[in-house]
């Protein structure tokens, strides 16, 4: 942090939660790394038994990638969601440690990179499209050893200096974190339209004011933004996934660009387009739905 002391303006609750991941990115920073994932899962299974309420919301979602299957498989598959959620978090609070050469060495490895180097050098801005998924702050790192520099909208948390703290990590090898907003939006046209990079997480409408399209068949509200900035600025749109494999590294998928429609109709090709961009999540999805980092209901009563 800065070394000032933070102003509490938040509630109790938001100053708890600060106190418990500063806690946390202390402790896990001076772990021995095997040590700090070994941790994952027992951490994460009590967490999945400690808040009811969010557990209920994975297995809604679990219910809807992995239709009629059985409850005590989705209980199960709920618990390795959170351990792959605390996976996560021991990612980003080594993110500091890390050498970016060595994660692209040792940790992560790239299928498909060429479609992402070849959109950035035509020049007309490229949006990363991803997800909640696998171990994204080890795929965002690992970008600056092949050469990239993402601007990443980020969303907003509470307190700010919950917010500080998370931008301090991310941003630890020399990514442009900036909050969705305004100024946030801003920062990503006058990005675009230098012929910039541009990530965003397209998995969650948090704002409410996404598209409803189709999700793994069943109508839910998907955020429009990527394809709304690639409306605007004529920018691509790749789709990149990054999966954990089992002995520890991370893979790293960078589909080519995404194919958007354009009949003259904004409203019909705005849902259309979003309906492809979240088509290309639900195949990850499937293959390992335990790595899908999302601890809020996705399918929810939309008009």
């Amino acid at each position: 942090m800065s070394g000032v002391a933070p102003h509490w303006t938040a509630s109790p609750a938001s100053r708890l939660k600060y106190a418990g991941f500063r806690l946390a990115a202390l402790a896990v920073a001076h772990l021995p790394a095997w040590l700090a994932y070994d941790a994952a899962v027992p951490i994460g299974a009590l967490a999945a038994s400690l808040t009811p309420t969010r557990r209920a919301n994975v297995i809604d979602n679990l219910s809807h990638v992995l239709v009629e299957s059985p409850q005590p498989m989705l209980l199960r598959l709920s618990t390795m969601v959170y351990q792959s959620v605390t996976r996560y978090y021991v990612d980003l609070f080594r993110m500091p440690s890390n050498r970016v050469d060595d994660l692209r060495e040792k940790r992560v490895r790239a299928i498909g990179l060429e479609h992402l180097t070849r959109a950035v050098a035509e020049g007309h801005g490229v949006i990363v499209a991803t997800m909640h998924f696998g171990a994204p702050e080890m795929a965002l790192q690992a970008a600056r050893a092949w050469g990239l520099r993402f601007v990443v909208l980020t969303e907003p948390l509470q307190p700010p200096e919950l917010a500080e703290l998370f931008t301090r990590l991310r941003s630890a090898h020399g990514h442009q974190l900036v909050p969705a907003g305004v100024g946030g939006l801003k920062v990503t046209l006058r990005t675009l339209r230098a012929g910039g990079a541009v990530l965003l997480v397209v998995d969650r409408d948090i704002q409410g004011n996404g598209v409803v399209v189709p999700f793994f068949g069943t109508h839910t509200r998907m955020p429009a933004g990527a394809v709304e900035l690639a409306r605007a600025t004529g920018a691509s749109i790749i789709v990149a996934v990054s999966r954990r494999l089992r002995d520890g590294r991370t893979e790293v998928v960078f589909e080519p660009p995404l194919a958007l429609v354009n009949t003259g109709n904004r409203r019909r090709d705005l849902q259309a387009n979003v309906a492809r961009l979240a088509a290309r999540f639900e195949p990850h999805i499937r293959r390992t739905p335990e790595q899908w980092l999302v601890l809020d209901r996705i399918w929810r009563p939309a008009p």
